[in-house]
């Protein structure tokens, strides 16, 4: 697949490449963003969205092309550190959903 290829070359290329693949794929985070939270999620102040771009640059920078595909991946792990801010949030009294 030519994006896994391309996911691979980002983990050696300028912060500049990195920034505008992620710019590229916006929709995509906001998207799997809003699935898990079940809310429309903003660019703007809107923490989930802060959750969930560190999550797709933490999918970058450790994607394995030999253990599957990067969008299933990136998908993975934004849900996954969404549920978590969402439990750690709970916990502390401030869900706000």
């Amino acid at each position: 697949m030519v994006l896994d290829q391309r996911v691979v070359s980002l983990q050696k290329s300028t912060s500049k490449e990195q920034e505008d693949f992620i710019k590229e794929f916006t929709p995509f985070i906001l998207s799997t963003a809003s699935q898990r939270i079940g809310r429309y999620v903003e660019v703007e102040n809107d923490e989930a969205y802060s959750v969930a771009l560190q999550s797709f640059y933490k999918a970058i920078l450790s994607f394995q092309e030999e253990k599957g595909h990067f969008l299933p991946f990136a998908k993975l792990l934004i849900d996954r550190d969404l549920l978590n801010h969402l439990k750690k949030r709970k916990a502390l009294g401030t869900f706000g959903g």
